[in-house]
């Protein structure tokens, strides 16, 4: 998938501070709000024109905090993070996200990662994202607080 993205020059690369927020269930307006409150630009899936990786392998978007992101397509968001100097982190532990732990989402069916997973290319975001999403719930299917 990789391969087929064609090639972004450093002096043509943004740096966006637009975050898109997915996966909250009902709650990612809610919760892109609190990300723009903290200082980015939280949006959501239908304010992203196209696929995410492109996006954030031009800079258009800076990152991605999911909640409980599955592991079909989020392994490439991670991937390019880090190509460019970012990374990913569960927020609630604030360790380097792996894929070690995996769970069976039965009612999706899919494998997702537990928790929320802060995404970006500049690891300040990440620590920003962090500390807007740690008290939230970790669970997918409760969302309190």
């Amino acid at each position: 998938m990789l391969d087929a993205l064609s090639p972004v020059a450093d002096d043509e690369r943004e740096e966006s501070r637009r975050i898109l927020v997915s996966g909250f269930l009902g709650r990612d307006e809610e919760r892109a709000r609190a990300v723009s409150a903290a200082g980015l630009e939280g949006v959501v899936d239908a304010d992203i024109p196209g696929s995410l990786f492109p996006l954030v392998a031009r800079g258009a978007l800076g990152g991605a905090l999911f909640h409980t992101p599955n592991v079909y397509d989020f392994p490439v968001c991670v991937h390019l993070a880090r190509l460019l100097g970012g990374d990913a982190t569960w927020v609630h532990e604030g360790r380097r996200v792996d894929f070690r732990r995996l769970w069976r989402d039965r009612r999706s069916n899919m494998l997702r990662l537990p928790g929320i997973v802060a995404c970006a290319r500049d690891r300040r975001v990440i620590a920003n994202l962090v500390d807007v999403a740690r008290h939230w719930s970790a669970d997918r299917y409760n969302h309190d607080p």
